[in-house]
């Protein structure tokens, strides 16, 4: 039987492990399929330091309530079946595969992933990237689970469409917005910079046990590697119940030196930023030009 060919700009069958779907070419997919992992095996998720550091801790009980593991362990947490998970995906309708995207990951704190606004979409329109927000990442789910599924989310777009590597970028809201911080902490290789919206996650002191938001790591770690190069955003307003102690907990951030901003968005309460904060955030990290060939480090 003759196949039908068809042109980047069509939605494109894909087969994985037996798993089968058409992704969406351009426009707004509330279920794309989550096909791709990060990494090979289950292993490498944790095989680098940091992540080496946070699972040990994790294992050995050391982590912070807010570290929920609902009876999954870390390991459980990787190895869900390709396509079994999905995440709402959102193209801009100018791309056509002849040139690379960027990629904004958005973390949601309820069970489906953020659906974006009209004024979102057209920020995406804009600054030419690619929008994805994984399901299933709500508050109180295991949260290596909630790290996975973003990661393999921005995998699998970066296996479906075509992506500049230099231009990814990662946030959330609330609970969302740690999970964003911590998936840039543990995988900094694979961002430009985190976006957290109305939460501030805590850094780790050097003094033993005092992890932050961050469990097992010191201070040292944090800043260790390419984490120092990155940049960390957090966006909040008045009428945010986080948003005094926001303004506190920046100090740390600009007393350890970090490249971190907060955007001060008036009125702003509990809940996503609107479009033009997120566009000064983004524009500070840099989204809204090409970067320099030297500008991403990987790790050793």
């Amino acid at each position: 039987m003759m196949m039908k060919r068809y042109s980047v700009i069509m939605p494109a069958l894909l087969f994985f492990c037996g798993v089968s779907f058409a992704a969406p070419a351009t426009g707004l997919k509330a279920d794309l399929p989550i096909d791709t992992k990060l990494f090979k095996t289950t292993a490498d998720y944790f095989k680098a330091k940091v992540p080496k550091k946070i699972y040990r801790a994790y294992k050995d009980g050391k982590s912070p309530s807010h570290w929920s593991d609902n009876g999954l362990s870390p390991e459980a947490c990787v190895e869900y079946k390709p396509g079994e998970e999905t995440a709402v995906v959102y193209v801009p309708a100018a791309y056509d595969g002849s040139a690379a995207y960027g990629v904004y990951v958005h973390i949601s704190p309820g069970a489906k992933g953020l659906s974006p606004s009209k004024d979102w979409q057209d920020l995406m329109d804009r600054m030419k990237l690619i929008y994805v927000s994984p399901n299933k990442t709500q508050n109180g789910s295991p949260c290596w689970r909630r790290v996975v599924l973003s990661m393999d989310s921005l995998a699998t777009v970066k296996a479906h469409y075509k992506v500049n590597d230099k231009r990814v970028y990662v946030g959330g809201l609330s609970g969302g917005g740690h999970i964003g911080m911590m998936c840039q902490m543990l995988y900094p290789e694979h961002f430009q910079g985190a976006i957290s919206h109305a939460a501030q996650s805590y850094l780790p002191s050097n003094r033993e046990g005092d992890f932050g938001h961050f469990p097992g790591l010191s201070l040292t770690d944090a800043k260790s590697e390419v984490r120092k190069d990155r940049k960390w955003a957090v966006i909040s307003g008045t009428k945010d119940q986080n948003y005094k102690i926001i303004i506190e907990t920046s100090k740390a951030w600009k007393t350890a030196k970090f490249q971190y901003t907060f955007f001060d968005v008036k009125d702003m309460g509990h809940n996503n930023a609107p479009a033009e904060a997120l566009e000064q955030a983004l524009v500070w990290m840099g989204a809204d030009q090409e970067p320099k060939k030297t500008g991403l480090s990987t790790l050793k």
